[in-house]
Parts: C-alpha cells; sequence; structure tokens
C-alpha cells in the first residue's frame, strides 16, 4: 500500500511533466511539505515518550513501561484502564500510579495539556503532564538550557511527597533542633 506522502510526489511528478500552472505546483508543494512536518512531529512525540520510560524506569526499575500505542489514543477505543495516557506499565505485579501525557512542542500549553491528562486519566491515578521545554538561542547564545518539567493536581503533589524532603531540621551547633 503506498503511503500518502508517495502519492502526492507522483501526483507533483505528473503535474510538473503535464505542464500544471505554477500555483497548482505549489499547492502541491505545500501538502508534501506539511506532511512531512506531521510525520517529524509525531516521530519527535513517540521518541520523547521512550525517553521519558526510561528515565523513569531508571529511577523505578520495577516498572516495565512502554510507549502507550497512537499515543494513548489505542485506549480511548478500549475498555483497559491501564493502558490511557502516553506511557504504559506492562508489569503486573505493579501498579504505576501516574497517567503521564508526554508533550514535546516549542510552546507551552499547560492548560490544555493538562485538560487532556485528567479527562483521559481513570479513576484510579494521578493525572500528569511531563513536557521538554526546548532550549532557547538568541545572537547564538544559549539563553536557556533544554530542560524537562512535571506538572500534576496540588493535591496529589501534597499527598505523595514526603514530609522529611520537603521539611528539614535545622541543627545548632550543639546538636539540638530548634523544634519548640
Amino acid at each position: 500500500m503506498a503511503k500518502k506522502i508517495d502519492l502526492l510526489k507522483e501526483q507533483l511528478n505528473f503535474l510538473v511533466t503535464h505542464n500544471a500552472t505554477k500555483e497548482e505546483i505549489e499547492q502541491l508543494e505545500l501538502k508534501i511539505a506539511r506532511s512531512k512536518r506531521g510525520r517529524s512531529s509525531r516521530t519527535k512525540g513517540s521518541t520523547y515518550e521512550r525517553t521519558i520510560a526510561k528515565i523513569i524506569m531508571n529511577k523505578f526499575p520495577r516498572l516495565d513501561l512502554a510507549r502507550t500505542p497512537s499515543s494513548g489514543g489505542f485506549a480511548k477505543k478500549s475498555n483497559n484502564e491501564e493502558i490511557r495516557g502516553d506511557i504504559s506499565n506492562l508489569n503486573k505485579e505493579v501498579q504505576f500510579m501516574l497517567s503521564v501525557e508526554c508533550k514535546n512542542q516549542k510552546t507551552v500549553q499547560m492548560e490544555k495539556w493538562m485538560k487532556q491528562a485528567e479527562s483521559d486519566c481513570p479513576d484510579n491515578k494521578i493525572p500528569t503532564v511531563i513536557y521538554h521545554q526546548q532550549q532557547k538561542i538568541v545572537d547564538g547564545k544559549v539563553t536557556i538550557k533544554p530542560k524537562d518539567y512535571i506538572c500534576l493536581p496540588l493535591n496529589d503533589f501534597l499527598n505523595i511527597v514526603k514530609p522529611e524532603f520537603i521539611i528539614k531540621e535545622l541543627v545548632n551547633d550543639d546538636g539540638s533542633t530548634n523544634n519548640k
């Protein structure tokens, strides 16, 4: 079966060899360029989803994470709650409590992304957006380094973060603390 891009290229070749108008050729060239851009964007997103799965598995080796087929769209056609979001856990012995949407886009659209994460999230999981901030270069110099961030509802954050991570007791020179 021929790919859409191949059919468009054949059509362009036909137009060129049959003296089509410049406008017809330009329209088809634009269509081909858009098709290529869409494919590279999907590839970029899929690669980012696999990268995030590996990063999480390195920290939590009991998980067996994989990219969900069709970036989670697969699960919308299924009743299986375990394959929602962009990343799914394949290890049936442990439950991955996050429902993750991965975003690798130039423009941050957090409100839109969180709505998607929340609408795709099963009841027993935490809706989460992990996104990549691309580097910014001004006058040939990197002004912002690339970083990955995570966003989740405040109540969920407060439920999963350990108090000892947030609060550190200060110790005086004599070994005592400032507890009252």
